[in-house]
């Protein structure tokens, strides 16, 4: 099976000193030809906690951060093509990719009963949030 390693990122929000403050937290994943994605459990967000003496903690922006993920990336995909395997105890798998097959196999498991229980009068609040996310 091919696999396509990947470098992707989301956004996250802090409380700074001064309010909010969005980073970006890069991560690897890997898609597999029938679309079903894993991510890895270690992120690389673009922002940590430090201490200032005076001023007290604030957030220190990481600028390597995505560097850090694409270097991972590289390490697994060398791992590839050297004829390794992947530890799948570290992917968690996520959301498929949109239009594949797997999208297709979990509309139909996963999103469309959500939506026909919402539609006969259910609560949003009881659909799982990796779903309640998709509708």
């Amino acid at each position: 099976m091919a696999l396509e390693i990947e470098v992707g990122s989301d956004l996250f929000e802090v409380r700074g000193n001064d309010g909010p403050e969005i980073f970006e937290s890069f991560f690897v994943q890997f898609v597999t030809s029938k679309g079903r994605r894993f991510r890895h459990e270690v992120s690389y967000p673009a922002a940590e906690l430090a201490h200032d003496p005076e001023d007290g903690p604030y957030y220190r922006r990481v600028w390597d951060a995505a560097d850090r993920a694409e270097a991972f990336a590289g390490r697994v995909r060398a791992r590839l093509a050297a004829g390794g395997k992947l530890n799948v105890d570290h992917w968690v798998e996520v959301d498929p990719v949109y239009g594949s097959d797997a999208y297709i196999a979990f509309e139909a498991s996963e999103i469309a009963p959500a939506k026909d229980y919402i539609l006969r009068g259910g609560s949003l609040d009881d659909v799982p949030s990796s779903i309640r996310a998709l509708l």
